[in-house]
């Protein structure tokens, strides 16, 4: 025979420690739940600016090797191009030639983020003179 005080109905509720416990499980699952998810949201705003900023170093990139090559460094060395939060600062320096040799400019494109000139994307490019004759491009033997 069974006493009433120690019936299985007894044991139904939570005790204050159990649900405290439960509390603290919860919540540490959701930090690491919120923290992942931030994580993740920087990591894409991250990955977007950097192909912003790649295309914009390609563009300005294409308009260089397309313009007049006597024309580059006098039109276009220092020239910023801003484009919503990037700006895109043109460098070009000339690179003396050995006797013979085709003229060379140095092309590079950096940009940067507007608010803290924070380097995002950096391209790099050569470009000869094509009027050079022929003879100029063979080396060796």
């Amino acid at each position: 025979m069974h006493s009433p005080r120690f019936s299985s109905q007894a044991s139904i509720g939570l005790t204050l420690l159990e649900l405290a416990v439960t509390v603290a499980v919860i919540a540490i699952a959701a930090l690491g739940i919120v923290s992942y998810i931030s994580t993740g949201y920087a990591v894409d705003r991250e990955a977007t600016e950097t192909l912003a900023a790649q295309n914009l170093a390609r563009r300005v990139m294409e308009e260089l090797q397309e313009a007049p090559f006597t024309t580059l460094i006098e039109n276009f060395d220092r020239t910023q191009i801003v484009e919503g939060d990037l700006r895109a600062v043109i460098r070009i320096d000339q690179i003396e030639p050995q006797v013979g040799a085709p003229s060379l400019v140095r092309l590079q494109v950096t940009v940067q983020r507007r608010v803290d000139n924070r380097l995002l994307f950096r391209l790099l490019s050569l470009r000869a003179d094509h009027r050079s004759p022929a003879s100029a491009w063979r080396t060796g033997s």
